[in-house]
């Protein structure tokens, strides 16, 4: 009242925005050191054979193939080491923004104030104070997402790209497109850079590129702390819905309700992973069959029960959940397909007394969203952590004993040619998550197709088994790594006007009569609508990927054609494989 004190509101500074950031990351993950492990033999013998690389001062790409606990953080941390100790500069890059608050902690128990972190969440003031930290050289090492590769480091010597498979690592959504790993590979020639690509699961064009000795590859087969992989169960989900021992309603069968109950009286946690956001994958009317779609997009709308709403997953899109059918004013609906939202909901009505966590998009859009979630699970908070597939990487959490996958069907039968590959790969990052302390692990994955080859691998640890079966499809379909291969996306406000361009540039393709360019479609795109927009694909084939670019600037030396795309549609052109 008497003016001696002024009270005001204002945001913090980016200086301060980004230590309260560091704070919460320290208090995230409590641990009061990380000091340098003694490498076991398996880890020894990774280091010095990459060691060895980096000392030749030329450009090596390395697959670092260690299974899930097989001491692969560790690994990096004495290399990076060993990389500031010579004057050079490191980068790793994680596929997750989820990731970097753990791997941040153990890099500054390790290496103090010498690390700058980069990522989308940060604000435009903490991305700039980090960046201009890497330019000026006053940090050697830097954590962070995909666009991090572009990290401006004067005297960068090793680039890590933990978790190579993810596809997190592609930018899709916006331009400009590129895959990390391409971009990691060509600053790695230009500097003279060691490029390491650490996965249980790599990636089957990776991997090849190993086998036929391409690159090189070391090998970690052996937990570092010698603790067993868990044991794998299979549910079938079949089995129990004929003999009747399972609700058809229910998320969650027998064997997995029996061992969450397990986990929770013995005070250990249990992480379940689910392959969708939202309470259901859709609402169908059950008197006519209707689903309720997207006005624009073709996609069903999922159901969200906070707001009884429906929203749509790529346009974003919401409208309140329908009283009755627009089609036929039935009231009757079935929410159809399980969501992150239905599995916290029936988690809490078996366990009511317990703490449950969600990690999906939905709950993570704040800022540090993901410190909180994690932080308050590894503090052991809350005894279940249900999440999308964020959840399945890379998290370390020695109290974890259960994993449990909902539905494992719904991943393997995207209309993808990687979907075998992307089940397998998840499932494994999952299981990796268990049995990671001094008690034994389990994972449970439920299924009603257990003699796909993608499970039963998974439920045997066997990336080598995985990968010859895959392989061999890939090798009679003509998919890479056996090809190059490039997706034109031809999208239109209007269907007709689209398909007719698409059509009059892939005739154009065709009259070129190049004999070792493969040419499909046009086809309607895996979504033929989103977002009001119409989309038709042309897929090109050929032997290498300098055929198909050769062939591309051949076709876009048109200017004609090119004018007409521009005038009916847009045009987004995507490369995959070699």
């Amino acid at each position: 009242k008497r003016g001696f004190i002024r009270i005001e509101t204002r945001a913090p500074s980016p200086e301060e925005a980004l230590r309260d950031r560091e704070k919460l990351s320290r208090q995230s993950f409590p641990l009061p050191t990380y000091d340098r492990h003694v490498l076991n033999e398996e880890q020894q013998k990774a280091y010095d054979a990459i060691l060895e690389l980096m000392r030749e001062n030329r450009f090596a790409e390395c697959l670092v193939h260690g299974i899930t606990g097989s001491g692969k953080t560790e690994l990096y941390l004495q290399l990076i080491s060993e990389t500031i100790a010579s004057g050079g500069d490191a980068l790793l890059l994680v596929p997750e923004i989820s990731l970097t608050p753990q791997m941040t902690a153990h890099f500054r128990r390790r290496f103090g104030e010498n690390v700058a972190v980069l990522h989308s969440r940060m604000s435009d003031g903490e991305r700039n104070l980090q960046w201009n930290k890497i330019k000026n050289g006053a940090v050697s090492v830097a954590i962070g997402a995909r666009s991090a590769i572009f990290a401006p480091f004067r005297r960068l010597r090793l680039i890590i790209l933990d978790e190579e498979h993810e596809p997190s690592y592609y930018s899709e959504d916006a331009a400009p497109h590129y895959h990390a790993a391409e971009i990691a590979e060509t600053i790695g020639r230009i500097r003279n850079a060691v490029v390491l690509y650490g996965s249980a699961t790599p990636r089957v064009e990776t991997y090849y590129r190993a086998v036929r000795h391409e690159i090189h590859c070391v090998r970690l087969t052996k937990r570092a702390n010698r603790a067993a992989l868990p044991e794998m169960i299979l549910e079938d989900l079949r089995e129990a819905r004929e003999t009747g021992t399972a609700d058809y309603f229910s998320v969650f069968g027998e064997k997995l309700k029996h061992a969450l109950g397990e986990t929770y009286r013995a005070g250990k946690q249990a992480m379940l992973f689910v392959h969708r956001r939202g309470y259901a994958k859709q609402m169908l009317c059950r008197s006519c069959g209707s689903i309720m779609k997207c006005a624009r997009c073709s996609v069903p709308m999922t159901y969200h029960e906070h707001g009884n709403r429906l929203i749509c997953h790529y346009c974003g899109r919401t409208a309140p959940a329908p009283a009755v059918c627009p089609r036929c004013g039935s009231a009757d609906f079935e929410r159809h397909g399980t969501g992150t939202q239905k599995a916290v909901e029936e988690l809490r009505k078996l366990f009511p007394d317990a703490a449950v966590l969600r990690m999906d998009t939905d709950t993570t859009s704040g800022k540090d969203g993901y410190e909180k979630i994690l932080s308050s699970f590894a503090a052991g908070e809350a005894q279940f952590l249900v999440g999308t597939q964020m959840i399945a990487k890379g998290h370390d959490f020695p109290n974890v004993t259960l994993v449990g996958i909902i539905s494992a069907d719904s991943l393997i039968n995207m209309p993808d040619y990687k979907a075998e590959e992307r089940a397998f790969q998840l499932f494994s990052q999952m299981a990796g998550r268990a049995g990671r302390g001094s008690s034994a692990g389990k994972v449970i994955i439920q299924a009603y197709q257990t003699d796909d080859y993608a499970i039963t691998a998974a439920c045997r640890h066997d990336y080598a088994e995985f990968y010859a079966n895959e392989i061999t499809v890939r090798r009679n379909l003509h998919y890479p790594p056996f090809c190059a291969m490039c997706v034109l996306r031809f999208s239109g406000e209007e269907d007709r006007a689209t398909y007719e361009t698409a059509s009059a540039a892939c005739g154009k393709m065709r009259d070129a009569g190049v004999p070792d360019v493969e040419i499909l479609g046009p086809a309607r795109a895996e979504q033929p609508k989103l977002n009001n927009k119409y989309r038709w694909v042309i897929t090109l084939k050929s032997k290498c990927r300098t055929s198909l670019t050769e062939f591309l600037a051949h076709w876009t030396e048109d200017g004609k054609m090119l004018k007409k795309i521009r005038g009916r549609a847009n045009l987004s052109i995507r490369f995959d494989g070699r």
